[in-house]
């Protein structure tokens, strides 16, 4: 038998007596606690046990703060997550795929049986073709997604160590990565998984979460590069093994495009 751990002086078999939790511990026990815990496994059924036990709940403006102080400082005394540096193989992330556009497939979906009205139905000449063209113009501006990738900011660092002046999410039809408006060049970077690079990928694999088969993927892309051509841009797109596996030599390709435009704008 040992004594509790909290202090309360009562007997128990081990830390502490059952329904004694870590407010009663000092300081120092609760690091000790923590790092006790630091690459502990957590088992399929427990994690699933915790899952439930949390669906449902709404946690309060000062919970999720309190969760997130806990997490900086978490980090901050030397943590590193157990996942990082890591990629998913291609096969989990072929699986994930599926499992995902099961997840939320049929009746299981909230829009099912639902349709989206578009916001400009029955509305044929009511705006006049100025304020149209403004919502086009407020929709070019719009990001999608709101943050940048881990590729896209692996190419703006490298481009910024070589000094070079550039436009993320260029406000044109395709929205553009990186862009060189001067000199009228659009650079992509595009994630395997996301745009479904044909050297990982078959045309009827589900990609991008689900929502296409690659060859869709391909035809989108497709298009986006020959309206940005016809419009005069030169688009350069890499895959996201090319910017892992050498950013110095896709940053020289781009250094190459840059000087070539230069001459020829030059002559």
């Amino acid at each position: 038998m040992f004594l509790c751990k909290c202090g309360c002086g009562q007997k128990c078999i081990k830390n502490y007596v059952s329904g004694h939790n870590l407010k009663c511990l000092s300081e120092e026990l609760k690091e000790k606690h923590r790092l006790s815990l630091m690459g502990h496994i957590v088992t399929k059924k427990t994690r699933k046990k915790i899952g439930d036990g949390n669906k449902g709940k709404i946690r309060s403006e000062a919970q999720k703060k309190q969760w997130s102080e806990s997490h900086k400082k978490l980090y901050m005394n030397g943590y590193i997550h157990p996942f990082k540096g890591k990629h998913h193989k291609e096969e989990s992330n072929k699986s994930n795929s599926i499992k995902h556009l099961g997840m939320n497939a049929g009746p299981k979906n909230h829009f099912y049986g639902k349709h989206l009205t578009p916001w400009n139905k029955d509305k044929k000449g009511i705006y006049s073709e100025e304020t149209l063209e403004k919502i086009r113009n407020g929709r070019l501006k719009q990001i999608f997604p709101k943050k940048d990738t881990v590729i896209e900011k692996i190419l703006q660092k490298e481009l910024t160590k070589r000094e070079y002046i550039y436009e993320k999410h260029y406000p044109t039809k395709g929205q553009p990565d990186i862009a060189f408006p001067g000199k009228k060049i659009a650079i992509f970077a595009d994630g395997d998984y996301i745009h479904g690079n044909p050297k990982k990928f078959k045309p009827e694999d589900r990609v991008c979460f689900g929502r296409y088969i690659a060859q869709e993927k391909w035809d989108v892309d497709r298009l986006i590069t020959e309206n940005l051509q016809k419009q005069g841009w030169l688009v350069l797109r890499y895959w996201e093994t090319e910017i892992h596996a050498s950013i110095e030599d896709v940053v020289d390709e781009i250094e190459y495009f840059l000087y070539l435009k230069s001459f020829i704008v030059s002559i």
